[in-house]
C-alpha cells in the first residue's frame, strides 16, 4: 500500500510508482512490437499481452493516477516509432492515447467501487483478480477499437476487440496471479 503519512510522501510515491509502471509498460511492450502478429489480423496482438498487467498493477497501486503515466508510455511508444499510425495527426495520436490510457483504469475504478473490491493484491481472491483482469481487458479492447474509429486511423476488423480482450485478460491474469502467489508466500513466511 502507498504511504499515507504526508501528502508529499503520497505524491512522491505516486510519481515513483507511475514512472516505474510507465517504464515497465514500454519494456514489456517492445518485444510485442518487434514482430508479434500472432493473431493473423494484420494488427499487433499478442496472446498473452503482458503489458496489460501494468495497467492493473498501476491502478491497484496508485488508482486513476496511472492514467497520465499510461499516456506517457503511449507517447513514448508512438513517437519513437515502436507503434505506427500512418496518416494520423498529432492531435489524433493524443486523443487515441487518452482514450486507450483511461478506459481500463476507469472501468476498474467503477467495478472496485460497485463491487467493494479491495485494491490490495493480497486481499484479492482469484475471482476478484479475474474480474479486474476481465474489466480492464474489456475496457481496453473496446476503447482501442472505438478510438481507432473516432480518430479516423482505420476501421478495425471485427475480430480485433476479442483478440485484444483475450490477450489482455491472459497477460493480466498470468502476471497478477504470479504476483499474488509471490506476495502471499512472502506474507506467510513473514508470519512464521
Amino acid at each position: 500500500m502507498p504511504p499515507t503519512s504526508s501528502p508529499l510522501s503520497l505524491t512522491g510515491f505516486r510519481i515513483a510508482a507511475g514512472t516505474f509502471m510507465c517504464l515497465a509498460y514500454v519494456a514489456l511492450w517492445l518485444p510485442v512490437g518487434l514482430g508479434a502478429d500472432l493473431s493473423g489480423l494484420g494488427e499487433i496482438v499478442s496472446v498473452p499481452f503482458l503489458p496489460a498487467a501494468v495497467r492493473i498493477i498501476g491502478f491497484l497501486l496508485i488508482g486513476l493516477w496511472i492514467i497520465p503515466f499510461l499516456l506517457i508510455a503511449f507517447g513514448i511508444l508512438t513517437f519513437s516509432g515502436a507503434i505506427a499510425y500512418p496518416g494520423l495527426t498529432t492531435t489524433g495520436l493524443v486523443v487515441l492515447g487518452l482514450i486507450v490510457a483511461s478506459a481500463g483504469p476507469v472501468a476498474m475504478a467503477l467495478v472496485t467501487r460497485l463491487a467493494s473490491l479491495s485494491r490490495d493484491v493480497i486481499d484479492l481472491g482469484w475471482r476478484d483478480l479475474s474480474l479486474l483482469c476481465a474489466v480492464c481487458a474489456a475496457g481496453n479492447a473496446l476503447s482501442y477499437s472505438a478510438g481507432l474509429v473516432i480518430v479516423g486511423a482505420s476501421r478495425p476488423s471485427a475480430s480485433l476487440a476479442p483478440a485484444i480482450f483475450l490477450g489482455d485478460f491472459m497477460g493480466g491474469l498470468i502476471v497478477l496471479g504470479l504476483a499474488a502467489l509471490l506476495l502471499r508466500g512472502l506474507v506467510v513466511r513473514r508470519k512464521t
